[in-house]
């Protein structure tokens, strides 16, 4: 029914939605909505980046106040402050040097996802045998004893412990009778 929504619709979505008329009135809408607090305009304006985006929301809200006479909040000065002591982002230089958002970067095919979370499954054994190699487990586990050795065992344990009881219970027995 609907068209199947792909990560170059959302791009060229966010490639057109960024610096038109419609983020600026959003951005302004929130800056009013939510008194100058600018974490939260970031939240709410769509496809904002606080690295990439601070800059462009301080100039905006900054062109906004200005043309209607009004003084910012306390909040907006005080962000405002904090965001121009930064240096502004370069977005040409920093997409392409591959250093875009970390949206950006996290965004990738879902069959490189696949691949990667297979690549390191099959690892996965040697690396919990690289482990025990290293703690001085056998990777490949203890042989069970023999028969032989099984009973030899035995015979030692029920040997040293014939003579104990609890507390020393059997040394009490022994002095007392």
């Amino acid at each position: 029914m609907y068209k199947e929504v792909t990560e170059q619709d959302l791009d060229d979505f966010e490639a057109k939605y960024r610096g038109s008329e419609e983020e600026k009135a959003d951005v302004l809408k929130y800056y009013d909505q939510f008194s100058g607090d600018m974490d939260k305009v970031l939240a709410w304006v769509m496809c904002s980046d606080p690295g990439h985006d601070a800059h462009r929301f301080a100039d905006i809200i900054a062109d906004g106040l200005r043309a209607s006479g009004e003084a910012p909040s306390k909040k907006f000065a005080a962000w405002e402050k904090k965001v121009r002591r930064r240096k502004a982002p370069d977005l040409a230089t920093s997409v392409a040097k591959g250093g875009g958002s970390k949206k950006e970067k996290t965004k990738g095919n879902t069959s490189d996802l696949v691949a990667l979370i297979r690549s390191r499954r099959s690892g996965g054994p040697s690396f919990i045998d690289a482990l025990a190699s290293k703690y001085g487990v056998n990777p490949s586990g203890d042989p069970e004893p023999s028969e032989e050795e099984f009973a030899a065992a035995a015979a030692r344990h029920r040997d040293r412990s014939a003579g104990q009881g609890f507390r020393g219970a059997a040394k009490k027995r022994q002095k007392a009778g």
